[in-house]
């Protein structure tokens, strides 16, 4: 009998002095980075040198002031398990918002600007009377980390000093035991599976053991310590157990899952495992009905393992400590006959989903029941269209407006292909666009032609090609994720412009008449070149007693007009001639708007609370303080805003307007917003598509929700039809009588 040989990498524990390195004021480097032009007033306040005035231990603190100052120190880690302790000591003199001292190990020093494998935070948000206070922050290492960078930076506007920083290196290293079965396979391209199914038709046996197959693989991808460290091709290992659990008994499958789980070595118990048994995303590890006493409790003990906070498959985004994933394989070639490629998509966005997505919760459809119908409908994909169907179709079950799933091929000319490319049923448009939904029908607020049968502004059209406007959303609808009905209703607006066919019919109600028009259609092309000439876009179309308002307009001698998305810098000190704005975020404000907006406010206080996902303790969400309002540079006790907002305020927009809410000079007026608060992430899937999603969620100081019900709005003003028609916007004459 031939036994298979044991390779082992025994505990090995090397003793050597502890290793420390300390840095003075003059060693750190100015970090402090803003965007150009449109922030030079901002850039203009940050400042950053040594200060002979103020001493630490006889030596010159380095001081940092104005708007978002930062800077920093880095050097080599010299150790590759235990902690790194860093300690300080900064002295604060004022401040509105917090000091951030940040660390971020790399394992590269080349790849500094693009991703870090960890990084951690310790805030300080209190001034103690101008002495000198210590910090200290401790850092897990992992074996990977090569260089370290430490940031101390002011979130918002202040002045402090920084005295000087120490890093110690702990005492002895600690490498894990793996005991393996075989050699670890060296990560290769590969093109496909290897796993083609004779017949696309599964059974009900068959659906429950891929899927409890791939909720173990993806379990033991985030919490199996060697398994996330990429100690193997881990895709490969899905492709060869998919045959062997596929048509086996529940009995059979488990034992095989637990044997697959022993082979992958042993591990260290965290002394934190409190928190496993009330973790709703590991509620399916207990069940033993499905999963059996032995795997079951297997899969409890790997919960519980001490893991490292790097992951070869999770890169933590920088400060809002969001997770995206990395060094998946995209499989551009994949074949559509493919079933294990294809099953690898479901499990990747179906564990990131359960592990990391903040708001799954909140989803409609209880995310544990959304393989049992995307394991079947995936089986049956035969083509790319099909594939992205099959895609979209799991996105629509996160309820988020936020979520999408896209082909987006590598490679300059590949884009340029499809960038190029016309869909089949945009071949051929009608001479108008709508950007506002209300009462049931979609009213044309532009044209670009005004021959006989075409649509003209404030026609509203109640059917296409016979019809209704609500069936057309039902049915084209389905394959959209949309955080609530208003979501949906917004993202068909431009929808009913586009045919597939050169003769399209709709019914329109004109001055209250009923007519039914055939518009000569256009090419896309042609249609899409109008439009941009035009320089209309879907958020800039705003009508006010018949005049097109421009991105900054004043209505009457004390009050002006803001559109976020398209006001240019040297617009802003106009407005600040005005003791009333009408602020316009029914669009994507542009990121020197919210700064600029933000130095109307007061003094600080809190936004909201981030909602971040745990690296170590995947299924687990941590809650933050994420940002403080208020710089006060440009406030004015006697200045009242009103800000409008309606389901294209979305996501940054939602987040400027949490901000801006906390000022008691500002009123809110509008309808119900997109719900879709936080930002977002894209997953790697097969096929060269992506898979986009909510990374970080967000929530009221409060603990209030915004996901899917919208922000908090002081008065629900719906847009109303007669309004449009006669050129004017219901949200703004609400505003003015507001304002009077």
């Amino acid at each position: 009998m031939k036994f298979p040989v044991l390779y082992l990498l025994s505990l090995c524990i090397c003793c050597f002095p502890a290793i420390g390195q300390s840095f003075h004021a003059a060693d750190f480097r100015s970090t402090s980075t803003l965007p150009p032009s449109a922030w030079e007033w901002l850039r203009d306040t940050v400042s950053s040198s040594l200060d002979t005035g103020i001493l630490f231990n006889n030596r010159p603190a380095l001081r940092l002031s104005g708007f978002y100052p930062s800077a920093g120190i880095s050097g080599k880690v010299n150790a590759r398990r235990g902690e790194m302790r860093v300690s300080g000591s900064i002295r604060i003199d004022s401040l509105d918002g917090e000091v951030d001292i940040a660390v971020r190990l790399w394992d590269n020093p080349a790849r500094r600007k693009t991703q870090h494998i960890a990084e951690f935070h310790h805030v300080l948000s209190s001034v103690s009377s101008r002495m000198w206070q210590e910090f200290r922050l401790e850092v897990p290492l992992c074996r990977q980390a090569d260089v370290f960078d430490c940031e101390v930076s002011i979130k918002g506007t202040g002045k402090i000093w920084i005295g000087g920083m120490n890093v110690l290196f702990p005492s002895t290293e600690e490498v894990m035991t793996i005991n393996t079965d075989k050699k670890i396979p060296r990560l290769t391209n590969i093109r496909h599976s290897g796993v083609f199914l004779a017949d696309p038709e599964l059974s009900p046996a068959q659906v429950e053991n891929l899927i409890v197959l791939g909720k173990v693989w993806g379990f033991l991808k985030y919490f199996h310590p060697a398994v996330r460290e990429g100690c193997m091709d881990w895709d490969r290992e899905l492709f060869r157990m998919i045959p062997i659990v596929l048509d086996a008994g529940p009995a059979q499958r488990n034992s095989t899952l637990a044997e697959w789980c022993r082979n992958l070595g042993n591990i260290r118990t965290s002394e934190d495992t409190v928190w496993i048994s009330s973790c709703d995303a590991l509620r399916w590890i207990f069940d033993e009905s499905v999963l059996g006493r032995e795997l079951s409790v297997i899969l409890r003990r790997i919960a519980a393992a001490k893991r490292s906070p790097w992951c070869r498959y999770l890169y933590q985004v920088p400060y809002i400590q969001t997770l995206e994933d990395r060094n998946e394989r995209d499989y551009p070639s994949m074949s559509f006959d493919d079933a294990g490629v294809k099953l690898l998509a479901v499990f990747r966005i179906w564990n990131y989903v359960q592990y990391f997505y903040p708001y799954r919760q909140l989803a409609d459809c209880p995310w544990e029941e959304v393989l049992l119908y995307a394991v079947p409908a995936m089986m049956q994909v035969s083509d790319r269209e099909s594939y992205g169907n099959a895609l979209s179709s799991i996105a629509v079950y996160t309820d988020d407006s936020h979520t999408y799933a896209a082909y987006m091929p590598g490679g300059f000319l590949r884009q340029l292909i499809r960038t190029a490319a016309v869909p089949d049923d945009m071949k051929y448009a009608a001479p108008f666009i709508s950007t506002i939904y209300a009462d049931g029908k979609y009213i044309v607020t532009w044209t670009c032609r005004s021959d006989t049968g075409d649509l003209q502004r404030g026609d509203a059209v109640i059917a296409v090609n016979g019809e209704s406007i609500s069936a057309f959303i039902e049915r084209k609808g389905k394959l959209i994720a949309a955080s609530n009905p208003g979501c949906i209703q917004r993202d068909m607006a431009m929808s009913i412009s586009f045919s597939a066919r050169k003769n399209a019919v709709y019914t329109v109600i004109r001055d209250g008449d009923t007519l039914t028009l055939k518009p000569a259609m256009m090419s896309f092309r042609k249609f899409r070149k109008a439009l941009y000439s035009s320089g209309i876009r879907q958020s800039t179309l705003t009508w006010f007693r018949g005049k097109e308002l421009q991105p900054f307009d004043v209505i009457d001698d004390s009050t002006a007009y803001i559109h976020t998305e398209d006001i240019s810098v040297y617009d802003f000190r106009k407005c600040l001639k005005y003791d009333k704005l009408i602020v316009d975020l029914r669009n994507y404000p542009m990121n020197a708007a919210q700064m600029w907006l933000m130095s109307l406010l007061p003094s600080s206080s809190p936004i909201a609370l981030a909602v971040t996902p745990d690296i170590l303790r995947p299924g687990l969400f941590t809650r933050r303080i994420s940002d403080m309002t208020g710089r006060g540079r440009n406030y004015s006790p006697d200045r009242r805003i009103v800000l409008l907002v309606d389901s294209r305020t979305q996501s940054a927009s939602e987040y400027l307007v949490m901000q801006m809410q906390r000022s008691p000079q500002v009123t809110t007026v509008g309808s119900t917003t997109a719900g879709a608060d936080g930002n977002v992430i894209r997953l790697s899937l097969p096929g060269d598509f992506v898979f986009q999603i909510g990374g970080a969620g967000v929530e009221y100081p409060d603990g209030g929700q915004c996901q899917r019900c919208g922000i908090q709005i002081d008065h629900l003003v719906p847009q109303k039809v007669g309004d449009i028609a006669a050129g004017t916007d219901t949200q703004i004459e609400y505003a003015l009588n507001l304002l009077k």
